[in-house]
């Protein structure tokens, strides 16, 4: 009986090595693509975190500048005058980081009667005095680099 023996020196076939390399080459995009999925999604939570960050800080800036300012009296008006940039005339004094911008994007006045918020404007509210109630909410917008933009709406309150 003979038995057919490989030759040790023989080395492998080309099919065997096409094969491997098809195989190590799905195996390297695979692992690519998971690696630049990952990039992009820390990319994104990062500047998401970001513009959080300077909205929540612009903010907190605003609120204290108009509820707790003692000296001069206090900014807060009943039926306010705001632009993108000011309350009452007085400018946040807070700066966003390079590329970042904030602006006030409008008010609303809570009425008292009608136990809701109008988006009316300041004059329209001053024809009314006597339906508000000493609160009003503030819409804030934060725009990144990229011109991702987030929006927070703040309550501001008489002072006490």
């Amino acid at each position: 009986m003979t038995r057919a023996t490989r030759d040790p020196d023989a080395g492998d076939t080309l099919i065997e090595v096409l094969l491997a390399l098809v195989i190590i080459a799905v195996c390297v995009v695979a692992l690519m693509t998971g690696l630049l999925t990952s990039i992009s999604g820390s990319s994104t939570h990062r500047s998401l975190s970001t513009i959080d960050t300077v909205l929540k800080s612009y903010a907190e800036t605003m609120k204290s500048q108009v509820e707790l300012q003692t000296n001069p009296p206090p900014l807060f008006a009943q039926c306010a005058q705001v632009t993108a940039t000011t309350y009452q005339g007085a400018t946040v004094a807070y700066t966003p980081p390079t590329g970042y911008t904030v602006a006030i994007k409008g008010i609303e006045y809570w009425n008292s009667t009608t136990s809701q918020f109008d988006s009316v404007s300041s004059a329209a509210c001053q024809a009314n005095p006597q339906d508000q109630s000493g609160f009003q909410l503030l819409i804030l917008k934060a725009t990144d680099p990229h011109n991702g933009s987030q929006l927070i709406e703040l309550g501001v309150r008489t002072p006490s």
